[in-house]
């Protein structure tokens, strides 16, 4: 969502790998670093840093993303969800 000082101030929706990618880097380094903290406190229970594991377990716990559409013509709103193919595998969890 875009949070820009603007007329349309947090409801424009933007997508795309140039949305996607740094979002997604993001939560991979934060998880990576939240791997390498728990390894060092537990020595005995090391989780693997295998990097294919690590991107694996962010697109299994990925959720969907709820979605309210208003159609500024007709006056309706719908709730739902984003398929996978418009959102890929959900928002991070």
């Amino acid at each position: 969502l875009n949070a820009a000082p603007g007329s349309r101030a947090g409801l424009s929706v933007l997508w795309g790998t140039s949305m996607a990618a740094p979002t997604a880097t993001g939560a991979y380094a934060l998880f990576l670093d939240a791997v390498k903290k728990f390894n060092s406190a537990n020595p005995a229970a090391q989780l693997s840093t295998n990097a294919m594991l690590l991107r694996e377990v962010l697109i299994q716990s990925a959720r969907p993303f709820d979605v309210k559409t208003f159609d500024l013509t007709s006056g309706n709103k719908t709730d739902g969800q984003y398929t996978w193919i418009d959102q890929g595998s959900g928002m991070v969890n």
